[in-house]
């Protein structure tokens, strides 16, 4: 068996393990995305109960109410902070999964130019093979005439 042919199945394997990060990958950013999303719901509704807080310091509203709002507000606040470091460790990690594709991608292609120069090599010996034995089938005619 020639070298591309047992080189192919390491690159079969290298495909197969660059699609498994290119799957990761995605996998990790589509989660980004969602925490990311639910960071800026929270912020939004922040700012939706911040509003009306304001709006609520203007009109005679009882103590209760507006202690309730303001704690509200703060368990929002640590929810917006806890989200906030969902969002840190989602990107980390697409970071991370991205560095891994780019990798595998890089053997992968490293791997597919030494088949390709094998290959190369392989067809350059088969073409002098092939023009050796045109060289000898000539010449045994001739001798023969």
């Amino acid at each position: 068996m020639s070298r591309s042919k047992r080189m192919r199945s390491v690159v079969d394997l290298a495909e197969n393990k660059e699609q498994a990060a290119a799957r990761q990958m995605a996998e990790s950013r589509k989660l980004l995305q969602a925490q990311e999303a639910k960071l800026e719901e929270l912020n939004g509704y922040r700012k939706s109960y911040t509003e009306t807080l304001r709006a609520a310091d203007g009109t005679e509203t009882d103590a209760i109410r507006l202690g309730d709002y303001r704690a509200f507000l703060d368990r929002l606040g640590t929810a917006i902070t806890q989200q906030a470091d969902l969002v840190k460790q989602a990107q980390d990690d697409c970071d991370a999964k991205r560095q891994a594709w780019f990798a595998t991608r890089r053997r992968l292609k490293a791997l597919t130019e030494v088949v390709k120069r094998y290959q190369s090599e392989e067809n350059r010996l088969a073409e002098r093979r092939e023009q050796a034995e045109t060289d000898e089938g000539y010449s045994a005619r001739r001798s023969r005439d």
